[in-house]
């Protein structure tokens, strides 16, 4: 597959380009799946820029919760993204997953304090 189509799925993850992820799953021109060089997927990338619409069509076309480094879980609630993190946590997401600095999703949202609602309903 093409990287320079892989950067445009990151850059549409990025932006909230929806359209576009649409084209270019529906062509099968990416594999949703694939991580860039610092390990997010666009799954990952549309949670810590908190397009929760397009993360339940990423889901919904095959993208996997925990693929690669990065959880997106942990970005949504890094971030602050309510409702990026509630269609994760939705789709089965491990909410007692961590990072690489052992934090898990409930350690960040007690410092951020604003999303722990949604965390403390599992």
């Amino acid at each position: 597959m093409n990287w320079q189509r892989h950067k445009e799925l990151f850059q549409y993850s990025r932006t909230g380009d929806i359209r576009g992820i649409v084209g270019l799953l529906e062509q099968r021109l990416v594999d949703v799946n694939k991580a860039n060089v610092w390990g997010h997927t666009a799954l990952y990338i549309a949670c810590k820029y908190g397009h929760a619409a397009m993360a339940q069509y990423l889901l919904d076309n095959g993208a996997l919760i925990c693929c690669g480094r990065k959880k997106p879980l942990i970005a949504a609630v890094r971030y602050n993204h309510y409702y990026c993190a509630k269609v994760l946590l939705k789709n089965n997401a491990d909410a007692n997953c961590h990072n690489f600095r052992r934090e898990t999703p409930l350690s960040l949202a007690l410092q951020k304090d604003k999303i722990i609602l949604i965390l403390l309903r599992l």
